[in-house]
């Protein structure tokens, strides 16, 4: 059984449109802050590509506050 891509992108711009992009601290994919999972830190905002690296983010900041 083929196992689901939990790394999907939702950019949410059209082909060809250039958007402002952040970097998932967690798996280093570009995503689109107006459209990604959000999570506030230290007072900083952090941008995910999908639930599952918030998770990850959230079991341990510091690993990943670092980078």
């Amino acid at each position: 059984m083929k196992q689901p891509n939990i790394h999907q992108p939702n950019t949410g711009a059209a082909p060809g449109v250039a958007r402002e992009a952040a970097k998932d601290p967690v798996c280093g994919m570009n995503v689109d802050p107006k459209s990604a999972v959000r999570h506030e830190h230290g007072g900083k905002s952090f941008y995910f590509c999908s639930p599952h690296c918030e998770q990850k983010f959230r079991a341990e900041p510091q690993r990943y506050v670092a980078k």
